[in-house]
């Protein structure tokens, strides 16, 4: 039985609610099954999409300036600015633990 940890910037858990619900909606919007290639683009077109474009409707060309939350599927973007002239850079850290109950714990870190 398992009892490991791993660092990751993303994870795709593809039984949690969340990726089901995605991939439910692909296939209706699509007519096929999301593919299983690695990595999954489709996932992290949505994750930026619902980030990006959610913050810029939110708070408009300022957006970068605002703490933004989409709940992601697998790329939970926490950015942060680089230095006072520079861009912005994902921050975001995940520890993914698979237990020996055969669950996984997915804890999100704040840098």
């Amino acid at each position: 039985s398992a009892n490991t940890y791993f660092f990751t910037p993303f994870y795709l858990n593809r039984s949690a609610d969340t990726f089901k619900s995605f991939s439910n909606g692909y296939m209706d919007a699509y007519k096929q099954p999301l593919t299983t290639a690695w990595p999954p683009m489709a996932v992290y077109g949505y994750d930026c999409a619902m980030h990006f474009l959610g913050g810029m409707a939110a708070f408009g060309h300022g957006f970068t300036t605002q703490n933004i939350y989409a709940k992601p599927i697998a790329y939970p973007f926490v950015m942060k600015r680089v230095s006072e002239n520079g861009g912005l850079a994902n921050r975001n850290m995940q520890v993914v633990h698979y237990k020996p109950t055969h669950t996984i714990d997915n804890i999100t870190l704040d840098n």
